[in-house]
């Protein structure tokens, strides 16, 4: 099996991969606005799948505040404040993002493949695209409406590069995705890395 710049396509989960830390979005929300993980998962479940907007998500997740605080005078909330404090517990992971550009600067196909509302993976292109990374693909939950480890996003992707590429590399951190992708005949590497995957990054980027 030959990998090049030519015949391979690398995609990158955001959350856990691109972006640290993995947590589970839901419980990191769940945090700032003082509701459980189980009350916004209802909601974020559809929002993450585009079936509900941004609008919405929000209003769930304000009855959310209210059922389970209903002597809470105040349960307001500030979504902009709350976005904003939820993208600043989230950073770039530069190890990753540094190889990225590496298997850029070596002519390597790059996307995305991950579960994200649109907005919030917006947000986050920004941010690659100021760290100098340009993803060629961008398969993302809240935009397509499938969602990780469902296979059809899987299939989804095979059918929108159209055979252009032999080889897909796919990176993630959740071994049920890594599973499903594998069984679509992608190769998948766990992140972190084990040597065994760096080894290969390291072979790529020699070519």
């Amino acid at each position: 099996m030959q990998l090049t710049s030519d015949n391979t396509l690398v995609l990158f989960d955001i959350s856990g991969v691109l972006i640290k830390p993995g947590r589970i979005i839901t419980n990191l929300l769940s945090k700032i606005v003082n509701v459980s993980p189980e009350c916004i998962h209802k909601y974020y479940d559809t929002y993450v799948l585009g079936k509900i907007s941004h609008d919405e998500f929000w209003i769930g997740v304000k009855q959310c505040l209210q059922d389970e605080h209903p002597k809470k005078q105040n349960t307001s909330i500030n979504t902009s404040i709350v976005e904003q404090e939820f993208y600043a517990k989230q950073k770039l992971n530069h190890f990753v993002i540094n190889l990225a550009k590496k298997l850029q600067a070596s002519h390597y196909a790059l996307g995305i493949l991950s579960n994200k509302t649109k907005e919030w993976a917006l947000h986050d292109i920004k941010l690659f695209n100021k760290a100098g990374l340009n993803f060629k693909y961008l398969f993302i939950s809240g935009f397509i409406g499938v969602a990780k480890p469902n296979p059809k996003i899987f299939e989804y992707v095979k059918s929108q590069i159209n055979k252009k590429y032999k080889h897909i590399i796919f990176i993630d951190d959740k071994d049920r995705n890594l599973e499903v992708a594998q069984k679509h005949n992608f190769i998948s590497i766990k992140y972190p890395f084990a040597q065994t995957s760096i080894d290969i990054f390291n072979k790529l980027i020699q070519q």
